[in-house]
């Protein structure tokens, strides 16, 4: 029957009268034409409430006559299932009766009004009314309850009541958790689900999830992590919390049941994957747990998910997870193994977050030996690092310039720089950065590739000498240490700072005081009062003749008119 039909066959004007006639008779039939109208029919429900029903019924719940108090709250449980409904039954003073029935001597009054009270409980202000009626210590005795239907309506209570943060210590206080875990024990599928639900949203709460895991609960929880989608979500939401204490994760992972979380990556439900990944992430945080991650088979379904999954939370979760382990090189051999850097390479080109994210298990890829380097830079991949190194979001940036960064740690992958570009890419970075971090990571990769004479000619032509140099005043002392060490790796001698006269000698202390005990200690400083210059004109000499020309014609060319001598002695003592 379609909604508008079955509006229209519904009287109020009957339904009201019937129920303020007095007669037991009339209210029973009224409240069940009113069930019988709002069955699973929603518009059918706001219909019914908006046309004032539930201020009329509310007051028969507390009737004595027990089969007009079972009618009335048959109406109360089919109507509370909306928002709508919820707020009627709050205004019409309801929720105190709904309450006491629970705890009514006939089942079937009990059980109805015990599923209103869950009904209400779902919704904010509701619920709210609820635990100020005394519903907390209500439903957690009714956990204990003989009654298979009324401990399921009082274990979806709780577990909705879970769902706010001021309700968790008062239903632990109350004895929730013995009641809880019994009820994950049960047969019904419903009530597990409901059972484990409460128990997560109780979890939320690190003290009380100490207190869960102490109780067993994870003896209760790991069958049933394979169960059907209703029960698995709550089981790995569950799971997921434990695993954020670190004392938890070698007992989560000694049961074995790591390749049935890895399992449940594929599963055809979103939350059951979000989960499935949160934990494995989790985990993976124990670096003492890695191995056993790899062998238990994770890494190909967290590859799937990260790449392939249409939904952000589990694609999240799934790289995050990767991520943090990319630290082992246990796990970035299975990562080369499946063909990891292509599919991470892939990522950089989605969302600010997930490129950074790939960036940096790129990154940590890179820190690996020569083949592990070769497979993240060869393939034309270094020009493409370069780029969003140069162009990308900050945060994109940063990695990036780390990867850069780790790939010339060794010597035997420095070829891969010797592109076009890329050297200007790293002068520019160090200089010009946007953030420390990538300034500093620029700058570090210079410095290693400064270490191979092979590159001087290329750094001389990227205006690295001159760059150096301005970083090593002008900058921090964490990059002022880094340039200093490229500017040692290249052969310098002598860094003539120039300017006015009237500058020089303070300038000199200033400078002697800032590097007694750093790295330039032992090079010789010397001010010079020549014609004025920029203030923080720099002139290097290096050991490398090449070098030097490239240098000097460079400053030549920008009007320092006194650098060609000061640099000619420096160079010939630097010779």
């Amino acid at each position: 029957m379609s909604g508008d039909a079955a509006m229209g066959d519904i009287d109020l004007a009957d339904l009201a009268r019937k129920l303020r006639s007095g007669d037991d008779d009339d209210y029973v039939n009224a409240c069940e034409t009113i069930h019988e109208h709002a069955g699973q029919n929603i518009d059918a429900k706001l219909y019914l409430v908006r046309g004032g029903m539930v201020a009329l019924v509310v007051p028969l719940v507390a009737s004595p006559a027990l089969d007009v108090a079972a009618a009335a709250a048959r109406v109360m449980h089919s109507l509370s299932v909306t928002p709508d409904g919820c707020n009627a039954i709050c205004d019409a003073e309801g929720v105190d009766a709904l309450i006491a029935g629970c705890t009514a001597d006939s089942p079937l009054l009990s059980q109805r009004c015990a599923g209103a009270v869950a009904n209400l409980a779902i919704q904010t202000p509701s619920a709210v009314a609820v635990v100020r009626a005394g519903g907390i210590p209500v439903t957690v005795r009714l956990l204990g309850s003989d009654d298979q239907v009324m401990v399921q309506q009082a274990c979806r209570a709780v577990f909705a009541l879970a769902g706010t943060e001021s309700n968790r210590v008062p239903l632990v206080t109350e004895g929730a958790l013995p009641g809880l875990l019994e009820c994950a024990r049960s047969v019904s599928s419903h009530l597990r689900g409901y059972a484990l639900g409460a128990l997560a949203n109780l979890a939320i709460s690190r003290p009380l999830l100490r207190q869960i895991w102490d109780m067993g609960v994870l003896d209760v929880l790991v069958p049933q992590l394979g169960e059907r989608p209703r029960v698995a979500q709550q089981a790995l939401r569950l799971l997921s919390y434990l695993t954020l204490e670190p004392n938890t994760r070698a007992r989560v992972v000694a049961t074995g049941c790591l390749p049935v979380v890895a399992e449940s990556l594929a599963s055809e439900s979103r939350d059951v994957r979000r989960h499935a990944a949160s934990c494995l992430e989790h985990v993976a945080h124990s670096k003492d747990l890695l191995v056993a991650l790899v062998d238990a088979g994770v890494v190909p379904p967290l590859m799937n998910t990260m790449e392939h999954d249409t939904e952000p939370s589990p694609k999240k979760h799934a790289l995050r997870a990767l991520l943090t382990m990319s630290s082992s090189e246990y796990v970035t051999d299975a990562l080369l193994a499946w063909d990891g850097v292509a599919a991470l390479f892939r990522l950089l080109k989605h969302d600010p977050e997930t490129a950074r994210n790939a960036a940096c298990t790129l990154a940590n890829i890179a820190m690996g030996n020569e083949e592990k380097k070769d497979a993240v830079a060869g393939d034309g991949r270094m020009m493409a690092i370069l780029e969003l190194a140069a162009t990308g979001p900050l945060m994109l940036q940063e990695q990036c310039a780390r990867c850069l960064f780790n790939l010339t740690s060794v010597a035997k992958s420095q070829h891969h720089f010797e592109v076009d570009g890329a050297f200007e890419t790293l002068v520019k970075l160090m200089e010009g950065g946007e953030s420390f971090v990538l300034r500093h990571h620029s700058a570090g990769a210079l410095v290693n590739l400064s270490t191979e004479r092979r590159m001087w000619h290329r750094i001389g032509q990227a205006g690295c000498v001159p760059a150096f140099a301005r970083a090593i005043w002008t900058e921090s002392d964490g990059l002022r240490q880094r340039a200093s060490k490229g500017m040692r790796a290249l052969g310098v001698r002598d860094i003539v700072l120039m300017y006015v006269h009237s500058e020089a000698r303070q300038m000199q202390v200033n400078m002697s005081q800032m590097l007694r005990d750093g790295d330039f200690a032992d090079c010789e400083f010397h001010c010079r009062g020549a014609a004025p210059v920029a203030a923080h004109r720099v002139v290097v000499c290096a050991r490398s003749a090449p070098l030097r020309r490239v240098l000097f014609d460079r400053l030549a060319s920008s009007g320092g008119a006194g650098g060609g001598a000061a640099g000619g002695g420096g160079g010939g003592g630097g010779g």
